[in-house]
């Protein structure tokens, strides 16, 4: 499964792959690897990772998103 949208979520996040892995249980490189495609995700996996992002699954691998930010540094994000 290509988690094609995981940097830029992670990014408007504010969040540093170490963070996110922190949050995910996954270590910094764990990300890396996963936001490079380099290794393949895992059903668990993409699950704590939108736990810890704040995001349905679904958004990880939407392939169109939409990414606002408030006046007051609140994300949302929607699939399209």
């Amino acid at each position: 499964m290509s988690l094609d949208q995981l940097v830029h979520i992670r990014r408007a996040r504010g969040l540093t792959q170490a963070q996110l892995g922190q949050a995910a249980g996954l270590t910094q490189k764990e990300v890396s690897d996963l936001e490079h495609g380099r290794r393949p995700s895992e059903p668990a996996q993409v699950e704590r990772i939108a736990a810890a992002l704040e995001v349905e699954p679904a958004a990880l691998t939407a392939r169109r998103l939409t990414i606002c930010t408030s006046p007051a540094g609140q994300v949302t994000v929607r699939c399209r």
